[in-house]
C-alpha cells in the first residue's frame, strides 16, 4: 500500500469514527433528555434506567455519569452514586482547566468542563455524607468550590483558600452539613467509647438521666407492645431531652466547685470537642435570639426545684442534650423511631381531619372507633415531639431525620399542616352518649390543634438551620411545603382554600377559627417563620421560581397578604420574606397562563392593592418600603401583556389609591415612584373618566411648580399630577437611547417579546436598572397623562401642560423617540419607531392644543415634519391615525402648521385618512393604548 493510499485510508477511518461518534452522542443525548423529564416528575427509577441506556450508547459524557448519580442519591444508593461521580472525575480535568483569557470558544469550552467537574464534586460530597464521610464530604466541597470559580473566569480566577469559610450560595447549606457531620462524629465517637464496657460485670459510669434514656431507647425497640405504651415511653423521652436542654441553659451555682479543668461540677466537659450546635456562624445575632428565646419557653415550661441545693443536686443528675442526642445516634434511635412511625396507618387517619375547599372533610364514624383513633393522634404527636428535641441545635440530627425518615416529612408533617381543627368532622360512636361525645370532640379538636402547631415547630425548626433548609427541599420539596403552608395559613386565618374555592360565601361564620384561637395565633406565627426562614436559602429561591411551584408559591401568597380576621396585623408573613416571595413570583410573570390565571382570581388583585396601601404609611423603614415595591412590580408585571384587563370598579379604585398614597407620601424613594408610576401608566388608560378626574384632584397640593418658570396664572395642581408633568420636563434623549426594549405590554403579542441573555424582557423589565427605571418611569408617566388629558374635568391639567413651552416642546420631541436596536437588526438600518410611546404622546398633544396656547409653543419646530415621517414610517394604524390626528389639531389652530403642511406636502400622506379629526372606532378610550 502506498503512502497516499495509507493516508487516505486513515482519513477514511477517522471520519467514520467521527460519524459513528456524532450517531451515538445523538442517541445519548435523546437518552439523557427523556430520563430529564422522568426526573422532574419524581420517577426516578425511569430515569436511572435510561441515563444507564445513555451511558451504554456514549461512555465518555460525564454528565450523564453526573446525573445518573443524582438518580442513584434520590433511590438511596449513595454507593452507585458515589462510584457514578469518580468516573465522572475520571473522564474530566483533575485540576481546573484555565485559558489565556475569558472570552472566546476556548473560555467557553474551559467554563463547560469545570461547571461539569464542579457538579460532579458536589453530588460526590452528598453521597460521601450520606455513607457517614463528612471528613471527606468536606473536601470534596472544597474541589466543587475551586472548580466553580474557574467555571466563571477561567482566565481570571484565583485558586480559592482551601480553609477558607467563604463558600459560594450552592455550596453553604451542604457545607453546614458536613460540618455539623464532623461535630457529632467526635461526639459520637466519645458517646461510644463511655457505652463499651471492658467486661459486661463492670457498670458504666452513667448519669441516671443517661441510663433512664438509654433504657427507654431499648424498651420503644420491642416488638408487640400497644400504643399507649409506645406513647408513654416517646413522652418520657421527649420530657428527658427537653429536661437536658432547659439545665444546659442555666447559669452554674455560684456554691459549685470547679474542677481542674475549670468547669464547674454538675456540667460535663466535651473534652475541647465543639458540640454540634448546627450551621450558624459565630456570633450569629440571630441564634442567640432564638437560643434565648427557646430557654425562656422550656424553663417555664419545666417545674424545677426551688431550693439552690435541689437545683445543684437536678442539674448532677442531668445530662446535657448534645449527650443524649449523641446517645440516639449511637444507639440506632432513628432505626427505632422510622419503626414506631410505620407502627399505625395515620396518613389515612388525618386525611379525615383535612380541609378541602372551605368546606369541612367528610368522615366515617364507623371505620374506627374515637378512643383509638385518638391514641393515634396521640402517638403521632409523641413522635413528632420527640423528633423536635432530636432536631434542636444539631444539624446532623436534622439530617439524619430526613435521610432515615422521609415519609416523616413528604407525608405526616405536611398532612398536620393541613388538618382543620375548626372544620374536621370528628369520628364518634353510635353508642356514645351526647355528653361523652361533647367531651371526646373536645379532645379531638385539641389534640389537632396540637398537632398543626407542632408540625409548624418542627418545619420552622428545621428551616432555621442549612442542614435542616437543605433537608426540606428533598422532602417534601418547595412546591408541596408551599401548598401546604398556604392551606395551614388560610385555616389560621379563617379564609377559603384558595385555589379550590372561588366563592367567598363557602366559609360560613360559624366555621371560621376565633382570633382567640392560641392554636391559630401559634401556627400563623410559625408559619411566618418558615416562610422568612425558607427565602433566606438562595437555592430554594431557585427553586421556587421553577414552573412547579408558580401554583403553590401563589397560594402560600394569598394566604399571607390576606387582612387577618383581628385587623391588628398588616400581613401574616416578615416583610422581608414576603418580598422575597413576591419577587420569585414577579419574575414568573412571563408565564401567560400563571399572569391571565392571577389577574382573574377572585380578590387576588384587590388584596395584593390593599396589602400594600396597608404598609405605604410605614414607607419610612427600608424594609416596608421594599415590600411595597415589590408588591407594585408584581402588579405591573402581571398586567403587562394583557390586551384586554379585565380589571372591576373596584380593582381600578384601589389601584388608584395606592399609586396616589405613594405619590403623596415625602418618605417615597425614587426606585419605587418610578415602579408606581409604571404600574399607573399601566391601569389607568383603562378606567373611567370620572376616577381618573377624582384621582387628578385628590391629595395634597404642589410644594412647587413643575416648572422653574411656571406662570403665575397656570393652575395650582395636585402633587401627584405634578410629578407625572415634571418627569416630562426633564426628559432628555439618553433616557430612552439608554434603557432596554419596551416591554411587549405596550404592543399586545407574545411574538414582539424583547429577549436579554435568553430570559424575556418583562421578567424583569421593571427593575432590571437605573436606566430601565428611568424609562418606564417616562412611558408610564405619558401613559397615564395621555388618559389624564381626556378627561372632561382635567381641564386645568391640559392648560397647565398647554400653556408651558418647556413641557410642549418636549413632547414635541417625543415624537422622534426610537425604540433601541434589537439584538438581531441589522446596525446600519435606523432602528424602530417607539410607536406605542409616540401614540401616547399623540393623544397628549390632541387634547391639549384645543383648549391652551401649545400651538403657538411649537411654532418654530419641526413637528409637522416628524409626525409625516411618523405616519410614513410606522406599522400599526392607530399611531398613524394619531399622528394625523394632531397634524388637523395644529393645521386648524395656527396659520403657520397649515402652510408648514401645504409646504411639506402633507396633503398626499393625510389624503388616506376620510376623517382624521373623528374618533376611531366605536371604543370610549383613544388609540395607541393596548395594541
Amino acid at each position: 500500500m502506498s503512502v497516499e493510499a495509507f493516508k487516505a485510508q486513515v482519513s477514511a477511518d477517522a471520519a467514520e469514527r467521527s460519524k459513528l461518534r456524532a450517531k451515538r452522542r445523538a442517541k445519548a443525548d435523546e437518552f439523557k433528555l427523556q430520563a430529564n423529564e422522568f426526573f422532574k416528575v419524581g420517577d426516578w427509577e425511569s430515569a436511572l434506567n435510561l441515563y444507564s441506556k445513555a451511558i451504554d450508547a456514549c461512555r465518555d459524557m460525564p454528565v450523564l455519569y453526573t446525573n445518573r448519580a443524582q438518580a442513584y442519591l434520590k433511590l438511596g444508593r449513595p454507593e452507585q452514586a458515589l462510584a457514578d461521580c469518580d468516573l465522572a472525575l475520571r473522564i474530566l480535568p483533575m485540576e481546573p482547566k484555565t485559558t489565556p483569557t475569558d472570552i472566546g470558544d476556548d473560555a467557553e469550552a474551559a467554563c463547560a468542563l469545570n461547571q461539569q467537574a464542579a457538579k460532579a464534586c458536589l453530588h460526590r460530597g452528598k453521597a460521601l455524607l450520606t455513607l457517614r464521610r463528612p471528613c471527606d464530604a468536606l473536601r470534596a466541597y472544597v474541589d466543587a468550590r475551586a472548580f466553580r470559580a474557574f467555571a466563571l473566569k477561567p482566565a481570571s480566577a484565583v485558586m480559592p483558600d482551601p480553609d477558607s469559610d467563604d463558600w459560594p450560595p450552592f455550596l453553604r447549606e451542604y457545607v453546614a452539613q458536613a460540618k455539623a457531620a464532623i461535630a457529632a462524629e467526635n461526639l459520637d465517637s466519645q458517646a461510644s467509647a463511655k457505652l463499651s464496657s471492658p467486661s459486661s460485670t463492670e457498670p458504666l459510669l452513667l448519669k441516671p438521666t443517661e441510663e433512664r434514656f438509654l433504657r427507654l431507647i431499648t424498651e420503644a425497640a420491642l416488638d408487640d407492645r400497644g400504643i399507649r405504651e409506645c406513647t408513654s415511653t416517646l413522652r418520657q423521652m421527649a420530657s428527658l431531652l427537653s429536661a437536658a436542654n432547659v439545665v444546659a441553659k442555666l447559669p452554674p451555682s455560684p456554691d459549685s466547685e470547679q474542677g481542674e479543668d475549670g468547669t464547674h461540677e454538675g456540667h460535663e466537659a466535651t473534652d475541647g470537642v465543639i458540640a454540634p450546635t448546627g450551621d450558624h456562624p459565630k456570633g450569629s445575632s440571630k441564634e442567640h435570639k432564638k437560643k434565648k428565646e427557646n430557654g425562656t419557653t422550656l424553663k417555664t415550661s419545666i417545674s424545677l426545684p426551688v431550693n439552690e441545693a435541689d437545683t445543684t443536686a437536678t442539674i448532677d443528675e442531668v445530662a446535657t442534650l448534645a449527650k443524649l442526642q449523641s446517645y440516639f445516634r449511637v444507639r440506632n434511635g432513628f432505626k427505632v423511631l422510622r419503626s414506631q412511625m410505620k407502627l399505625y396507618d395515620a396518613p389515612n387517619i388525618l386525611k379525615q381531619f383535612r380541609r378541602r375547599g372551605g368546606y369541612a372533610a367528610k368522615s366515617t364514624p364507623d371505620a374506627q372507633k374515637g378512643e383509638d383513633v385518638l391514641a393515634i393522634l396521640d402517638h403521632l404527636l409523641s413522635l413528632i415531639t420527640v423528633c423536635y428535641q432530636l432536631a434542636r441545635d444539631c444539624g446532623e440530627n436534622q439530617r439524619l431525620l430526613v435521610e432515615s425518615m422521609p415519609q416523616l416529612f413528604s407525608t405526616l408533617l405536611i398532612d398536620c399542616l393541613q388538618v382543620s381543627p375548626c372544620y374536621a368532622q370528628i369520628p364518634t360512636s353510635l353508642s356514645d352518649t351526647s355528653e361523652n361525645a361533647a367531651m371526646q370532640e373536645v379532645r379531638f379538636r385539641h389534640v389537632l390543634g396540637l398537632l398543626q402547631c407542632s408540625a409548624c415547630d418542627l418545619i420552622a425548626l428545621m428551616s432555621f438551620e442549612a442542614s435542616g433548609r437543605e433537608g426540606l427541599i428533598t422532602h417534601p420539596g418547595p412546591a408541596v411545603l408551599l401548598s401546604a403552608l398556604a392551606t395551614c395559613l388560610s385555616d389560621a386565618l379563617g379564609l377559603p382554600v384558595s385555589r379550590a374555592t372561588t366563592n367567598r360565601k363557602a366559609t360560613s361564620s360559624t366555621q371560621q377559627r376565633p382570633s382567640s384561637d392560641c392554636f391559630a395565633t401559634q401556627a400563623v406565627a410559625a408559619t411566618a417563620k418558615i416562610l422568612e426562614n425558607l427565602t433566606e436559602s438562595p437555592r430554594f429561591i431557585s427553586m421556587v421560581r421553577s414552573s412547579d411551584c408558580f401554583a403553590s408559591l401563589q397560594d402560600v401568597i394569598e394566604a399571607a397578604i390576606a387582612p387577618a380576621s383581628s385587623g391588628s396585623a398588616t400581613t401574616s408573613a416578615p416583610v422581608a420574606c414576603l418580598s422575597q416571595l413576591l419577587d420569585s413570583l414577579s419574575a414568573a410573570s412571563d408565564d401567560p397562563v400563571l399572569r391571565h390565571t392571577m389577574i382573574t382570581k377572585p380578590n387576588f388583585l384587590i388584596n395584593l392593592t390593599n396589602c400594600a396601601l396597608r404598609h405605604v404609611p410605614l414607607m419610612i423603614d427600608e424594609s416596608h418600603t421594599a415590600l411595597v415595591g415589590s408588591l407594585c412590580r408584581l402588579l405591573h408585571n402581571f398586567l403587562t401583556g394583557e390586551q384586554q384587563v379585565p380589571l372591576a370598579r373596584c380593582e381600578m379604585e384601589a389601584l388608584l389609591n395606592l399609586v396616589g398614597s405613594i405619590l403623596d407620601q415625602p418618605s417615597r424613594s425614587s426606585a419605587l415612584i418610578s415602579v408606581s408610576i409604571a404600574l399607573l401608566g399601566k391601569f389607568m388608560p383603562l378606567c373611567a373618566a370620572d376616577l381618573v378626574d377624582k384621582w387628578s384632584h385628590t391629595g395634597k397640593d404642589a410644594t412647587k411648580p413643575f416648572s422653574k418658570k411656571a406662570q403665575p396664572s397656570q393652575p395650582k395642581l395636585k402633587e401627584r399630577v405634578s410629578i407625572l408633568i415634571s418627569i416630562i420636563s426633564s426628559y432628555s434623549a439618553s433616557v430612552l437611547e439608554e434603557a432596554p426594549s419596551p416591554p411587549i405590554a405596550l404592543c399586545g403579542s407574545r411574538n414582539d417579546t424583547q429577549t436579554t441573555n435568553g430570559k424575556s424582557q418583562y421578567a424583569a423589565n421593571v427593575y432590571e436598572s437605573s436606566e430601565s427605571l428611568a424609562a418606564h418611569r417616562l412611558r408610564g408617566a405619558i401613559r397615564a397623562l395621555s388618559a389624564i388629558t381626556r378627561a372632561p374635568g382635567c381641564g386645568d391639567v391640559r392648560v397647565a401642560i398647554g400653556d408651558s413651552r418647556l413641557i410642549s416642546r418636549r413632547l414635541a420631541q417625543l415624537i422622534r423617540a426610537r425604540a433601541p436596536h434589537a439584538a438581531e437588526a441589522d446596525a446600519r438600518s435606523p432602528p424602530a419607531r417607539d410607536e406605542p410611546l409616540t401614540a401616547n404622546v399623540c393623544l397628549i398633544l390632541e387634547a391639549c392644543i384645543e383648549d391652551t396656547v401649545m400651538a403657538e409653543n411649537l411654532v418654530g419646530t419641526s413637528i409637522i415634519m416628524d409626525l409625516l415621517k411618523l405616519i410614513q414610517e410606522s406599522k400599526k394604524p392607530q399611531t398613524k391615525r394619531n399622528a394625523a390626528c394632531v397634524i388637523g389639531r395644529l393645521a386648524s389652530a395656527s396659520h403657520v402648521h397649515r402652510e408648514e403642511v401645504s409646504r411639506l406636502n402633507g396633503m398626499s400622506v393625510l389624503s388616506h385618512f376620510n376623517s382624521w379629526t373623528a374618533q376611531v372606532g366605536a371604543t370610549q378610550h383613544a388609540p395607541g393604548m393596548l395594541f
